[in-house]
């Protein structure tokens, strides 16, 4: 969470979709430029990203792997949020994986739409050894 206030230090940014393991690996889209409403191209896009995750490892095969959306704004999922996640759920089913958190990811926090916990805070500090 740290690093994404660092790199974007503005309030907006685009908001991306990523798949994989949260603070390790992951592979991403910026998904302000990619298809909306179409379902059926949302999940062929959903499904190229998932194998993409694979093949770099990104998504390990024998561990849980995440997806979670980061974007700027209130800590609210709307309905394209929520299209793009269960569709991550749905490709990595389909492959006989587990994402266990589906998450949208802000500056001021995070929701999961799996069981509904959050996590907000106004300052993250770096933690020192």
């Amino acid at each position: 969470m740290l690093a994404l206030r660092q790199e974007h230090r503005g309030w907006t940014f685009p908001a991306r979709l990523r798949v994989g393991v949260v603070a390790r690996s992951q592979v991403e889209l910026t998904i302000t430029d990619a298809p909306g409403p179409d379902p059926a191209l949302r999940a062929d896009v959903v499904d190229a990203l998932v194998e993409h995750a694979l093949v770099r490892a990104a998504l390990p095969h024998d561990e849980t792997g995440d997806g979670w959306v980061l974007r700027a704004g209130a800590l609210l999922p709307d309905e394209e949020e929520c299209a793009w996640l269960h569709e991550v759920d749905r490709a990595v089913r389909l492959r006989g994986l587990l994402a266990p958190h589906l998450l949208l990811i802000t500056k001021t926090g995070w929701y999961d739409l799996r069981d509904g916990s959050s996590k907000t805070w106004k300052r993250l500090r770096e933690r020192r050894a």
